[in-house]
């Protein structure tokens, strides 16, 4: 016996299969080079307010030690993206690892500090010469600015990589004589007087680009949907986190593990200067890729081989 399908059957298979449609998840894995950064915040914000799952993407979060290990994941397709300075990811392209910078995430460096014990001798980066200086990782941003600040203060300094949880710890025992940390970690130093800043990177370094979006190239072939969906979704944490000043403050307690109100403050105020757009500044990009020379590299990739500018639109319209 023949079945006919009246137009309201018709219309309710239409409607269930829009519907299946519109859920459709795209999976993206994500790697973080440090856990507990303050403005990494905003990704666990996107994922907590439903902006990924909005976006059609379903994001897995891997975070690791230092831009080297993430870098290292990309490679070796155990990521689909990561958050990575321009630098590292010169330096990764330069080795033969097909990605691409997609967008912005932080412009300026606010919440870097390099600092020191509050009795400690050490007053000015000039005393930094021949000190042992505690960072996460080899090419890691925490050790880039270190080298700019050096160079800038000409003198040399012995880099001592530590990883994320290890920077506090090494500082107090006296193990290095100073340490390059990333948010929230020398605001919570600083804010309870246990460390003085020697150097504000947000302040005393000309502006720099961060941290951008880098995608696999096989990746941005295949899933450009996933990608713009991802950055799309963090933008709207960010400006959502912007405008709601008490819940942003939550949303970091709960990432980062601070408790202190003074510091989750400060932590906020990172979050007002991160991007809501993933179109890059040139000028950014080259004063982010002039760090590169710091890390070894003499001659850069071409910029077409570095950065695409395909996802430029993707943001807070």
């Amino acid at each position: 016996m023949r079945k006919y399908l009246t137009p309201i059957t018709i219309a309710i298979a239409a409607a269930v299969a829009l519907t299946g449609a519109a859920i459709a998840q795209e999976k993206v894995r994500l790697g973080l080079p440090v856990p507990n950064y303050g403005p990494y915040a905003a990704i666990y914000a996107a994922d907590e307010l439903g902006y990924f799952k909005n976006n059609g993407v379903t994001v897995e979060i891997t975070s690791y030690r230092g831009g080297s290990a993430a870098q290292e994941a990309l490679a070796a397709r155990q990521a689909d993206m990561i958050i990575s300075a321009p630098a590292g990811a010169a330096l990764a392209i330069k080795k033969g690892v097909k990605q691409k910078i997609v967008g912005v995430l932080t412009t300026t460096p606010t919440g870097f500090h390099i600092v020191v014990l509050k009795d400690s001798p050490i007053k000015t980066t000039k005393d930094l010469e021949g000190k042992n200086v505690a960072i996460t990782s080899a090419g890691s941003l925490t050790e880039l600015y270190l080298m700019w600040a050096a160079r800038a203060a000409g003198v040399k300094v012995k880099s001592v990589p530590v990883g994320a949880a290890g920077l506090i710890p090494t500082l107090r025992s006296k193990q290095v004589d100073a340490a390059s940390m990333h948010s929230p970690l020398p605001a919570s130093m600083i804010v309870t007087g246990e460390a003085r800043s020697i150097f504000d990177v947000g302040r005393d370094m000309p502006p720099a680009m961060p941290e951008s979006w880098i995608a696999a190239q096989n990746f941005i072939d295949t899933n450009p949907k996933a990608i713009e969906g991802t950055m799309r979704s963090v933008y709207q944490a960010i400006e959502y986190m912007k405008n709601n000043r008490e819940q942003s403050i939550r949303f970091i307690s709960k990432h980062t593990g601070e408790k202190n109100e003074k510091v989750l403050a400060i932590e906020h105020e990172v979050i007002l200067r991160m991007a809501s757009s993933a179109k890059i500044e040139r000028p950014w990009l080259d004063a982010a890729l002039e760090l590169a020379k710091l890390g070894g590299v003499s001659e850069l990739p071409s910029m077409d081989q570095i950065y695409t500018d395909k996802f430029m639109s993707v943001g807070i319209k």
